[in-house]
């Protein structure tokens, strides 16, 4: 936009006028500034955050609709928005956020862990660079790479090439699946360590101009890792996210085909867990869980629970 004076201070006055914000959005909108009216819909998400009101809910999540029609890459930049939004409790949003980016699914959640996470996908998914992933065991590694590379490249059908490696992988089928690594492609490295074996995969990727993404622990993502990785995102274990359980189960139910909701009393079983296994041993319960029988969904989780804390 041309920086014309008159405009901008129409512009100032129209964020102190009553009702502040919207005529200042009005007024972007007007003079085709797109970037303006993305920072006034966020002084507007500040103000929705600190004093709460359904329909400036609804007319928010409307605004940055419109604004995200613009096309995929506009979205990515709306998507930590709408993310505060959803977080918040509105449902609109949360809506709109799985509709915009469906893989950001497998990361369903209010917490600040939950939040941060999909925060950093929707960040490095928009760049080629290489990534560490640190979390504990089972904190959802692979579950994270698949996202950055469907977030990064869309419909798996035109996406990159995906390749998984993992460090207990036999060394003849390290050397084939090296060999055959396409050009252009998405590495991902399970559980890796430094040493030789990385060494000769990290070679591969350069040589194929792979974007290369590594899933470690905290330990092992320390020292020598740090040189060679410039950018990490972390994944908070599963206790950490204690008040996500009954959307992550939601999700996780709805994928076998059983809709329902879980008692108190299951819930608090549940939280209550220390989860050492992180998702996967959650996916672990699941699959208890899901097994053929005559019993309603709260029934299957009781038994399951129970199974499960004795084992």
């Amino acid at each position: 936009m041309d920086p014309d004076d008159r405009a901008y201070e129409e512009i100032w006055r129209a964020t102190r006028a009553p009702g502040a914000g919207w005529g200042a959005y009005e007024v972007a909108l007007r003079l085709g500034d797109g970037e303006l009216a993305e920072e006034v819909l966020e002084q507007l998400v500040d103000t929705w955050l600190a004093n709460p009101d359904p329909a400036l809910g609804r007319q928010l999540v409307e605004a940055l609709s419109d604004l995200g029609d613009d096309g995929a890459d506009q979205r990515f930049f709306l998507g930590p928005l709408i993310d505060r939004l959803a977080c918040a409790g509105l449902p609109e949003a949360e809506a709109l956020l799985f509709s915009w980016h469906p893989a950001l699914s497998d990361w369903v959640g209010r917490s600040d862990g939950a939040r941060r996470v999909r925060a950093g996908l929707l960040r490095w998914s928009r760049t080629k660079d290489d990534l560490l992933l640190v979390g504990e065991q089972g904190a959802g590694h692979h579950a994270a790479a698949n996202t950055l590379h469907v977030l990064g490249f869309g419909a798996p059908s035109w996406s990159p090439s995906w390749t998984v490696l993992w460090e207990s992988m036999p060394e003849i089928v390290l050397e084939r699946e090296l060999a055959d690594l396409p050009r252009g492609g998405f590495l991902y490295v399970e559980d890796a360590c430094p040493g030789e074996r990385f060494g000769r995969v990290a070679e591969a990727a350069r040589r194929t101009r792979s974007r290369l993404i590594v899933g470690c622990t905290p330990e092992r993502s320390r020292g020598a890792w740090g040189h060679r990785f410039g950018a990490a995102l972390e994944l908070p274990p599963l206790r950490e996210r204690r008040e996500d359980l009954p959307l992550l189960i939601q999700r996780r139910l709805a994928q076998h085909g059983l809709l329902g909701g879980l008692g108190e009393q299951d819930l608090a079983l549940l939280a209550g867990h220390g989860w050492p296994g992180n998702l996967n041993e959650l996916d672990g319960l699941i699959e208890l869980v899901v097994e053929p029988a005559p019993l309603t969904i709260c029934e299957r989780f009781r038994r399951s629970c129970e199974a499960w804390l004795e084992a």
